[in-house]
């Protein structure tokens, strides 16, 4: 069976997962397998999760999924990709999340945070391209 954590890798706050593993004190105990296809919450969501994922580098995944369920702040680089990945990703990975075991009990605060997180990241300028001199 695959990880969840593998899962996660590939999709942006699924992906951050590994934060979990590496953090002793939210690892011990917790089952990170992830869930048959028959056990999908809605039919095609897993896919709709991976096409998220793939918008946005591993790294920002970490960080967002710290800033969302942990304690972090979400750098501007990471915040222009969680912009361009889009609202309706971010929620449906923060909702599959929050609905987990691990963070269930405080599901509401989790999906404010979620919110939040994005809304901080709207504002968020984008970098401009570097002119090149010929």
């Amino acid at each position: 069976m695959v990880r969840l954590n593998n899962l996660f890798i590939s999709v942006l706050l699924i992906q951050a997962s590994a934060v979990i593993i590496n953090m002793s004190k939210f690892a011990s105990g917790l089952d990170f397998g992830a869930p048959t296809p028959s056990q999908e919450p809605l039919p095609g969501l897993y896919k709709f999760l991976d096409e998220c994922g793939k918008q946005i580098t591993k790294e920002c995944g970490k960080e967002i999924f710290k800033s969302v369920f942990l304690k972090g702040i979400v750098a501007n680089d990471c915040c222009v990709e969680l912009v361009s990945m889009g609202e309706t990703c971010h929620n449906e990975m923060v909702k599959y999340i929050a609905h987990g075991p691990q963070f269930k009990a405080h599901l509401e605060m989790y999906l404010a945070k979620g919110e939040e997180v994005y809304k901080n990241c709207i504002g968020t300028p984008v970098p401009l391209a570097r002119s090149i001199r010929i």
